[in-house]
């Protein structure tokens, strides 16, 4: 729902210039193997995989960055080990792309 809200008001506003597209990224996020595991209550993003997403979509968003070449990681959630943050750089790229719509993750299995 937050990504027709958002097409609906915010893309055909002149005013804004940015669209943050973080529902998006969880929606992408949500085809991959973390599935819906990004909340810690069903509402607020989880203290790592979560804020670490929505924290790479803004900043790649407002600064125009890419997100693949980010070297930030966490000790815990989201490290060099493993594919996670391969699905939330992949989620992240979409969603910038592609703000108002969804998209299929390549990363199914971890």
């Amino acid at each position: 729902m937050g990504v027709k809200v958002t097409e609906k008001y915010a893309a055909t506003n002149p005013h804004i210039s940015v669209v943050v597209p973080l529902a998006t990224t969880f929606q992408n996020i949500r085809t991959g193997f973390i599935g819906d595991h990004l909340t810690r209550d069903g509402f607020h993003a989880d203290l790592t995989v979560g804020r670490y997403a929505l924290a790479l979509t803004f900043y790649c968003s407002v600064t125009g960055a890419d997100p693949w070449k980010c070297s930030f990681r966490l000790e815990t959630g989201v490290t060099e080990e493993g594919k996670t943050f391969d699905l939330i750089a992949e989620s992240v790229e979409n969603a910038i792309k592609e703000p108002y719509k969804m998209t299929q993750s390549a990363y199914t299995q971890e």
